[in-house]
Protein backbone atom coordinates (compact mmCIF):
# COMPACT_ATOMS: atom_id res chain seq x y z
CA UNK A 1 0.00 0.00 0.00
CA UNK A 2 1.48 3.32 -1.04
CA UNK A 3 0.68 6.58 0.74
CA UNK A 4 1.39 10.12 -0.27
CA UNK A 5 3.41 12.12 2.22
CA UNK A 6 3.03 15.85 2.78
CA UNK A 7 6.54 17.06 2.02
CA UNK A 8 5.90 20.50 3.52
CA UNK A 9 5.14 18.85 6.85
CA UNK A 10 8.31 16.76 6.64
CA UNK A 11 10.41 19.76 5.64
CA UNK A 12 9.14 21.76 8.60
CA UNK A 13 9.36 19.00 11.22
CA UNK A 14 12.16 16.78 9.91
CA UNK A 15 14.60 18.91 7.92
CA UNK A 16 17.36 16.24 7.73
CA UNK A 17 14.95 13.62 6.42
CA UNK A 18 13.57 16.16 3.95
CA UNK A 19 17.08 16.74 2.59
CA UNK A 20 17.52 13.00 2.09
CA UNK A 21 14.17 12.74 0.34
CA UNK A 22 15.07 15.61 -1.99
CA UNK A 23 18.38 13.98 -2.87
CA UNK A 24 16.78 10.59 -3.50
CA UNK A 25 15.57 9.84 -7.01
CA UNK A 26 13.28 7.00 -6.02
CA UNK A 27 12.29 6.58 -2.39
CA UNK A 28 10.29 3.68 -1.01
CA UNK A 29 9.38 3.25 2.65
CA UNK A 30 8.97 -0.38 3.59
CA UNK A 31 7.82 0.02 7.17
CA UNK A 32 6.66 2.70 9.56
CA UNK A 33 7.42 2.00 13.19
CA UNK A 34 4.96 3.57 15.61
CA UNK A 35 4.34 3.47 19.33
CA UNK A 36 3.08 -0.10 19.15
CA UNK A 37 6.53 -1.27 18.12
CA UNK A 38 8.20 0.77 20.90
CA UNK A 39 6.24 -0.84 23.75
CA UNK A 40 8.29 -4.06 23.96
CA UNK A 41 11.51 -2.03 24.01
CA UNK A 42 10.15 0.09 26.82
CA UNK A 43 9.15 -3.05 28.77
CA UNK A 44 12.63 -4.51 28.22
CA UNK A 45 14.15 -1.33 29.64
CA UNK A 46 11.90 -1.54 32.70
CA UNK A 47 13.00 -5.14 33.29
CA UNK A 48 16.67 -4.18 32.92
CA UNK A 49 16.22 -1.34 35.42
CA UNK A 50 14.60 -3.73 37.91
CA UNK A 51 17.52 -6.15 37.61
CA UNK A 52 19.99 -3.30 37.99
CA UNK A 53 18.11 -2.03 41.04
CA UNK A 54 18.22 -5.48 42.65
CA UNK A 55 21.99 -5.54 42.33
CA UNK A 56 22.52 -2.05 43.77
CA UNK A 57 23.80 -1.95 47.32
CA UNK A 58 21.20 -1.12 49.95
CA UNK A 59 21.68 -0.84 53.67
CA UNK A 60 20.20 -3.81 55.54
CA UNK A 61 17.63 -2.98 58.20
CA UNK A 62 17.37 -4.50 61.66
CA UNK A 63 14.78 -6.91 60.24
CA UNK A 64 17.26 -8.06 57.58
CA UNK A 65 19.75 -8.80 60.36
CA UNK A 66 17.11 -10.66 62.39
CA UNK A 67 16.44 -12.97 59.44
CA UNK A 68 20.03 -14.17 59.74
CA UNK A 69 19.74 -15.06 63.44
CA UNK A 70 19.88 -18.70 64.56
CA UNK A 71 17.62 -18.25 67.58
CA UNK A 72 15.61 -15.77 69.65
CA UNK A 73 18.49 -14.95 72.00
CA UNK A 74 20.73 -13.97 69.10
CA UNK A 75 17.91 -11.82 67.67
CA UNK A 76 17.44 -9.98 70.97
CA UNK A 77 21.19 -9.38 71.12
CA UNK A 78 21.04 -7.80 67.63
CA UNK A 79 18.10 -5.61 68.63
CA UNK A 80 19.91 -4.42 71.77
CA UNK A 81 22.99 -3.62 69.70
CA UNK A 82 20.93 -1.51 67.26
CA UNK A 83 19.22 0.19 70.20
CA UNK A 84 22.56 0.93 71.91
CA UNK A 85 23.97 2.38 68.67
CA UNK A 86 20.79 4.50 68.38
CA UNK A 87 20.05 2.95 65.01
CA UNK A 88 16.49 2.23 66.14
CA UNK A 89 14.27 3.97 68.73
CA UNK A 90 13.77 2.33 72.15
CA UNK A 91 10.05 1.81 71.56
CA UNK A 92 10.71 0.03 68.27
CA UNK A 93 13.31 -2.19 69.97
CA UNK A 94 10.84 -3.04 72.74
CA UNK A 95 8.16 -3.91 70.18
CA UNK A 96 10.55 -6.18 68.28
CA UNK A 97 11.61 -7.97 71.46
CA UNK A 98 7.99 -8.40 72.52
CA UNK A 99 7.17 -9.88 69.11
CA UNK A 100 10.10 -12.30 69.39
CA UNK A 101 8.98 -13.34 72.89
CA UNK A 102 5.46 -14.08 71.61
CA UNK A 103 6.10 -15.48 68.14
CA UNK A 104 9.83 -16.18 67.79
CA UNK A 105 12.44 -14.76 65.45
CA UNK A 106 11.07 -16.67 62.43
CA UNK A 107 8.06 -14.35 62.50
CA UNK A 108 10.26 -11.93 60.52
CA UNK A 109 10.88 -14.47 57.77
CA UNK A 110 12.81 -17.62 56.95
CA UNK A 111 16.40 -17.88 58.11
CA UNK A 112 18.69 -16.26 55.61
CA UNK A 113 21.77 -18.27 54.69
CA UNK A 114 25.13 -16.82 55.71
CA UNK A 115 26.61 -14.67 52.94
CA UNK A 116 23.35 -14.34 51.00
CA UNK A 117 23.14 -10.58 51.58
CA UNK A 118 26.64 -10.06 50.27
CA UNK A 119 26.05 -12.34 47.31
CA UNK A 120 22.55 -11.31 46.18
CA UNK A 121 21.77 -8.09 48.05
CA UNK A 122 18.44 -7.28 49.62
Amino acid sequence: MKKKIDLDYIEENFPKIYEEIKESEDLEIDEVVGREKEQPKKQDNIEKEREKSKKETKMPTVIDHLKGCKNDDEAIEIINFFKKQKEIPNTYAENLIEKIDKEGVRTFGEKREKGKLEKEGL
